[in-house]
């Protein structure tokens, strides 16, 4: 993410660095699964993990919040909140506004909010198995992140909204792994560099000629490979980097 947003090295020494520095300043926690002296030597951190407080996190978003939307690098969407439908251009109407507002999207078909945010994360449980982007055009956003507690989620279209996008991180929190539909829309944007899935079933890839580095950890893709055997470049002819930790379902990738 760091490396797509601010043109960090792609093997994550810069990142890396400032992860440290955050650590010896106690600021976050950065602890290693698993030790080996080859990770360190090819930069390799999916052993890593970085820890930090609630109330760090809580400020950190409260700080962001407190920019108009219009002006927020950083849009953090909650749809686990009684709210989920609402986006927080929505959430900061009043009632009466609300109201009306509703009432006169049945008369005249609004005009999508202008989303200037390039990182958008959202955090959705079994509520909201799909996200609405019928109201905004996040035209800037260049990395998204989904956390997920559904058993299935379906992507949007992106390809008009998010023709930036650049990384995708998508982290399931449930105690199955999440089925993501629509993940062959993914295909469609030409500037998708980087896909990082944590907990996550897809049951269908597409052709992605842009994507540079893969990431599935506790992944399931059985579905996606068990027509046959599957060429990784013919997939993913651009890929430079494949990591895979505890998936399975690979038994057709060749």
């Amino acid at each position: 993410m760091w490396a797509e947003l601010y043109k960090l090295d792609d093997e994550g020494i810069e990142a890396m660095a400032i992860i440290n520095k955050l650590d010896s300043m106690n600021l976050a926690k950065v602890s290693i699964a698993r030790k080996n002296a080859s990770d360190t030597e090819s930069y390799y951190y999916n052993s890593h993990f970085i820890f930090l407080h609630d109330l760090l996190r809580g400020l950190g978003n409260y700080q962001n919040n407190q920019e108009p939307i219009e002006q927020r690098k950083r849009l953090l969407i909650d749809a686990n909140e009684n709210t989920h439908d609402r986006w927080p251009m929505e959430k900061q109407q009043g009632t009466m506004t609300r109201i009306l507002s509703n009432f006169f999207k049945l008369c005249v078909k609004p005009k999508p909010q202008q989303v200037p945010a390039r990182t958008v994360s959202i955090s959705t449980d079994e509520t909201c198995a799909s996200s609405d982007w019928s109201q905004v055009q996040p035209a800037h956003v260049e990395v998204l992140i989904l956390i997920l507690q559904t058993e299935q989620y379906t992507l949007p279209e992106l390809k008009e909204k998010m023709s930036k996008l650049r990384a995708l991180i998508v982290i399931n929190h449930g105690l199955r792994p999440s089925v993501l539909n629509n993940f062959e829309l993914i295909s469609s944007l030409s500037n998708q560099k980087r896909i990082r899935l944590e907990r996550i079933s897809v049951p269908s890839f597409g052709t992605m000629k842009n994507l540079k580095k893969l990431s599935l950890y506790m992944c399931n893709t059985r579905l996606a490979f068990e027509k046959g055997s599957i060429l990784i470049s013919d997939l993913f002819p651009n890929l430079e980097d494949l990591s895979i930790d505890y998936s399975k379902g690979y038994g057709g990738i060749a």
